[in-house]
């Protein structure tokens, strides 16, 4: 029984472990045996029963959590107060539970709370570092210890830096996360895709496009033809980025399924093109897409679809169209909406992981420069509070 008892408290099976030190218990108590192991047997199932009471608490949070509001994750929306004060609340007493027992399966549940509470208020800094402090515990306590476990927190921890423009050190954790997912699995591919975005933005295109050319091309990985519609457009973007824009016209024409996608995806793939079009100077045909897409923002896109940013992106292409296509013309004319573009801020502002990859007012002050693109993706660049001088 000792050594069950041992292997009890090793994986924190409070329910067994009291069961047996009940037992041993009365054992000791039929056979005479000290008062101190009797004593210290009861201190014992005191201070388990304890662990397992807050064990059981802190999973009936995590229930209560899912079953009201859903673990939303990374967020670019306002948080809702209510659900806040909800996870404050059960994070306080967790917090106080995990003091008192230092059970592994309480802190899991603490710092996966506490991870949600701060990634809802994008508070990405500290939920770094709830996450650090949780894949530790992963690694060192087997209790809780599991490889669904570990490459979701590592998959977070990549997303926390990618959303911080931290891409080299998003990359290390996606690829981390990979080593506990089988490949050709659903999950291999969405992780392999963040993964891509992490090398995008570092300026890695052609692994990039290396692995995500295999994701795509895999007969072994479930795709729906919009997903992988989406994917083919992503590596659009890399050729655009890379300027190799023959390549980008084959891409996109294998991304047609996208035209399902009445938001976001669509007007990328049409403001894409639209752009493709004015670097191999088909101003004809550039004209004739940005009346489609004033077209289809204008009856195609419910207003709560759209962006502010998307608004005025229009608004610069329309300019450019009327002015035969003169960047500096249409600068001095727009500045004021190319300054708002530049700001960091959810209405016009540029955000990762949406699907204008290739930046708008960047690409524009490049044409205006006459140069090529220049795949820059630090909050430095993107967020310039003079764009006049770039």
């Amino acid at each position: 029984m000792d050594k069950n008892i041992t292997l009890a408290k090793h994986y924190e099976l409070y329910d067994d472990l009291i069961d047996m030190l009940s037992v041993e218990r009365q054992y000791i108590k039929a056979f005479k045996g000290t008062d101190k192991a009797f004593y210290d047997i009861v201190n014992q199932i005191k201070n388990y029963s304890e662990c397992r009471d807050a064990a059981n608490l802190a999973k009936q949070y995590f229930e209560e959590i899912t079953m009201r509001y859903g673990f939303k994750g990374l967020s670019r929306m306002p948080a809702d107060p209510k659900q806040i004060e909800f996870l404050k609340e059960r994070i306080d007493r967790l917090h106080d539970e995990f003091e008192k027992t230092s059970s592994a399966t309480v802190g899991y549940y603490y710092y996966f709370l506490l991870v949600e509470f701060n990634q809802v208020q994008n508070n990405l800094v500290e939920a770094s570092d709830a996450l650090s402090k949780l894949a530790q515990m992963l690694e060192n306590n087997p209790a809780i210890k599991r490889k669904v476990r570990q490459a979701s927190v590592h998959l977070n921890l990549g997303a926390n830096d990618l959303w911080l423009h931290r891409f080299e050190e998003s990359r290390k954790q996606f690829d981390t996360s990979l080593t506990y997912i089988r490949e050709n699995t659903r999950n291999h591919g969405v992780i392999t895709e963040l993964l891509f975005y992490s090398l995008f933005y570092a300026g890695n295109l052609d692994e990039a496009e290396t692995k995500f050319e295999a994701l795509v091309d895999s007969k072994h990985v479930d795709q729906s033809d919009f997903r992988k519609a989406i994917r083919s457009y992503l590596l659009a973007c890399v050729s655009f980025a890379k300027g190799e824009f023959r390549k980008v016209n084959l891409r996109l024409a294998s991304s047609h399924h996208i035209g399902k996608d009445k938001e976001g995806w669509n007007i990328g793939s049409r403001v894409l093109s639209i752009m493709l079009a004015i670097e191999r100077e088909k101003f004809d045909l550039a004209d004739t897409l940005i009346v489609n897409l004033r077209q289809f923002i204008r009856e195609g896109v419910e207003d709560t679809d759209l962006r502010f940013r998307d608004t005025l992106i229009l608004s610069i292409l329309l300019e450019l169209r009327k002015k035969s296509y003169d960047f500096p013309e249409v600068f001095e004319l727009k500045e004021d909406v190319i300054s708002k573009l530049a700001e960091d801020n959810y209405e016009t502002g540029w955000i990762l992981q949406t699907p204008e990859m290739i930046c708008f007012h960047t690409w524009f002050i490049d044409k205006v420069n006459e140069r090529s693109y220049q795949p820059n993706y630090s909050k430095e660049y993107i967020y310039a509070p003079s764009l006049a001088a770039k």
